[in-house]
Order: C-alpha cells, then structure tokens, then sequence
C-alpha cells in the first residue's frame, strides 16, 4: 500500500479532476439594485496527462487518465464578507451598465454561458471601471474553461481596484488551472491579506500547498477552516494526508465527506475508502 499512496502527482491530479474548487463573483456594494445571490461555479478542469509513470490506486489510474469528464455546477452564495473598498464607494455604475449586467445573470443563471460573456462585455464598454462585471466576465470564462481571457480578466479587475479579494482568488483559482501552483499560492496569499475573513481563499490556498506537494500545518489549517462551508475541503485533507502516508486520518476526513452528503465526489471517494480498506485487509 506504501507504493500506491506515494503517487504524489496523481493523487494531485484526481483532487482537481473532482472539480472541488469554486469561483467567487465579486459583491459589489455600491451597486444595490443587483440581486443579493450570485453565481458560484465549480469548475472541473480537464488536465493533461504529464506523462510521468507512477504506481497508484489501481481502480482511479484508467480514470485519471480518461480526465473524469466533470461538468461545471452553480451554486447562489450571497457575499463572503462585508469589506468596502474604496472604489466601491465612490463608484457609481451607469443605469445602462447596470442593465446589461443583470441581463448577464440571469443568463449565467439560465446556463447561457456565452450569451453572459456579451452581456459582461457591454456592460465593460459602457463602463471600463465596474470591477464587479469584469470579475464576472473573468469567472464565466473559467467555467468554459477559457483561462487565458479568465486570467486576462482577473488581472483588470485588480487594476481597477486592488483592494478588493475577490478577482485575486479568482485568478488563484485560474493560476491552479493552469497548473501554475507557486503563483496561485502567491496570489490566495493576496486575497487572504486583503480579507482574512474569506474562506473560499483557504479552500484554493490549501489546495495549492497541496498540489506543490507541501501538505503543511498551514495546509492542513487552512483546509480545515474552509470544510464547514465547503465539505469537498475534507476530501482534500483526505488526499493530502494520502501524500504524507497516513491512512487512517485519510480514511476519517474520507468519512466525514461522505457523511456530508455532498454527491459532486461520493463516488470517488466512496473508491478510494474501498481501496484504503482492501489495502488495510491485505496486511492483515
């Protein structure tokens, strides 16, 4: 079992062909005739191979190399935290945009993905500065799994306003699509500096850690904090706990994830527990 538990950047991969992570759409409060619930996708990347040959848990290997095929997934979140910007009140966002906006949520909400990015692109003309559309435009590419625009988009919102978390989690979250881990950490570091009441950011702080195969004490708090909203944190404990060699705490986070209720992973990690079993009868 040794052999199998040691297949570091499978295991790395199988976390995030799970789609565990999600995308938090900037809350503007300066902007009250918008709804109080936003879109919240999970996105469920298809990664490449790297080829590398490593032994692993034999029943996951096929489809880890099959890529899953996840479908993204909406969530409503109202807003992480109640931190004000200064460019939030002092903003003020054109009826004209404001329109165009709200035509792109409920487009998002309909599943009309592409139909959302026109509308975010008007609503950006009429005015360059509205920093939540630019970060929903940026979110709405990552669930097509566009990341380059995504990080593009990202990027802009910070400029527009570099005190707000949101777009840096954002593109944390797009650095680890891109498999950039060392720059996701650095920008999940960002956003936690800017609001430490965030826990979307521990969730993509902890995963990054963990896909630089540093499952540290930080790691591990980090991911632990963030399991109360989002449960899939501990199915993340359980594969980095994997990476350190110690089963039974993989087995006990395993266990609370399934108790959750949660069905976007059950059935993996209903596999992986079969597996830590057949390996844990196999030394008896």
């Amino acid at each position: 079992m040794t052999g199998q538990i040691s297949a570091h950047n499978k295991i790395a991969r199988y976390l995030f062909l799970l789609g565990l992570f999600t995308v938090v759409m900037s809350w503007n409060r300066a902007f009250p005739q918008m709804s109080d619930a936003h879109i919240r996708p999970d996105p469920g990347y298809q990664w490449a191979n790297t080829g590398a040959e490593h032994p692993g848990h034999t029943n996951l290997e096929d489809e880890l190399d099959r890529g899953f095929g996840w479908q993204f997934t909406a969530r409503q979140q109202h807003p992480v935290s109640g931190i004000v910007t200064l460019h939030e009140l002092s903003h003020q966002v054109p009826g004209k945009a404001a329109k165009e906006y709200e035509r792109a949520s409920k487009a998002v909400q309909k599943g009309d993905l592409e139909a959302a990015i026109q509308y975010y692109k008007k609503a950006i003309a009429i005015d360059p500065e509205f920093s939540a559309a630019i970060n929903a435009l940026g979110s709405t590419y990552l669930r097509v799994n566009r990341l380059d625009p995504a990080v593009e988009q990202f990027n802009k919102a910070i400029a527009v306003d570099p005190h707000e978390a949101g777009p840096y989690s954002n593109l944390a979250l797009a650095f680890l699509g891109q498999e950039q881990y060392s720059d996701a950490e650095r920008t999940a570091r960002r956003a936690l500096d800017l609001d430490r009441t965030g826990i979307h950011v521990h969730l993509v702080l902890g995963a990054s850690l963990v896909l630089q195969k540093k499952f540290t004490a930080e790691a591990e708090q980090s991911l632990r904090r963030a399991a109360s909203d989002y449960p899939r944190a501990n199915f993340l404990l359980a594969l980095g706990h994997l990476l350190r060699g110690d089963t039974a705490t993989a087995r006990d986070h395993l266990t609370l994830y399934l108790a959750s209720g949660e069905k976007t992973c059950m059935d993996k990690a209903k596999a992986l527990l079969k597996e830590l079993d057949l390996g844990a009868q196999g030394k008896q």
